[in-house]
């Protein structure tokens, strides 16, 4: 597997609890997902570095979410299910850091 496709292990942990599995970067789970109910959680803590955009995209390659984040002219968006989400203005936080969603292929145990 190559750097995109396989969680980074530099400053992270990536913890399963029962049927949730999040990946922590630094202080930050950057990933949680929810196997049983199919939610998954984005969380950039404030950092929207390269590094934490990368955690969210190799959890996703990984664990086979279906998920792809990426950055158009400074602003973050999410595409899953053909449909692209502005990260800030779907977020579920007043700082436009946490952006939640279910998916089917989230449905997955890892």
């Amino acid at each position: 597997m190559s750097q995109q496709d396989k969680i980074g292990k530099h400053a992270t942990k990536v913890t399963k609890d029962g049927t949730t599995s999040t990946v922590r970067y630094w202080s930050t789970d950057v990933v949680k997902v929810d196997w049983k109910t199919g939610i998954i959680t984005l969380n950039t803590g404030g950092w929207w570095t390269v590094t934490t955009k990368l955690r969210m995209n190799q959890a996703s390659r990984e664990w086979g979410l279906g998920y792809h984040v990426y950055q158009d002219k400074g602003t973050w968006f999410v595409s899953m299910d053909g449909q692209d989400y502005n990260f800030v203005l779907e977020s579920h936080s007043h700082r436009g850091e946490v952006f939640k969603f279910a998916t089917g292929k989230s449905q997955i145990a890892v």
